[in-house]
């Protein structure tokens, strides 16, 4: 960022970084100056996730629905909406939107697997430990156990084990 300020993509990187370690301020800071660089849906569609994982859920869903709004004029991948609803724990619109980029040819539904900020509470192989998903055994009733795999489920369909063998379990 030194070099050249103007890369915006440097302040996304760090704004995630900050956001993994839940520096939350940090990482508005962050993508907010990379925002001041250059102004896209991608520096909107951070600033949703990282106000969902604080708990500033009306700011979140203001958003999405600002993206949602700027799509017609501007191209917004849906992808970018779909991960500040799954922030906010709303699968349902998080799959339908993950669905439309799907079918736009999105190649955001291939990262799902490997980017952090995609679907919280799962990893390449079901719902990870203490996720909200369905944490442990002793926790999760036989509805809720079911729930879990239907999204684990609709939500694998987007994901490609080749990109990342990894990955794998």
């Amino acid at each position: 960022m030194e070099l050249n300020p103007s890369f915006y993509a440097a302040y996304l990187a760090l704004g995630s970084a900050y956001e993994q370690k839940t520096a939350f301020s940090e990482a508005i800071a962050a993508v907010q100056a990379g925002a001041a660089a250059w102004h896209s849906g991608m520096d909107r569609s951070f600033l949703g996730h990282i106000y969902a994982l604080m708990g500033r859920k009306a700011e979140a869903r203001e958003v999405a629905i600002e993206l949602a709004q700027l799509s017609p004029r501007r191209y917004v991948s849906p992808a970018q909406i779909a991960v500040i609803y799954a922030a906010l724990g709303e699968n349902d619109r998080a799959l339908d939107r993950l669905e439309k980029a799907y079918q736009q040819r999105s190649a955001a539904p291939a990262y799902l697997q490997v980017n952090p900020r995609s679907i919280p509470g799962t990893t390449a192989c079901g719902p990870s430990p203490g996720s909200s998903l369905c944490s442990t055994e002793s926790t999760c009733n036989s509805r809720e156990k079911e729930e879990s795999q239907h999204r684990v489920t609709s939500l694998q369909r987007f994901r490609k084990p080749a990109l990342a063998p990894w990955a794998a379990c």
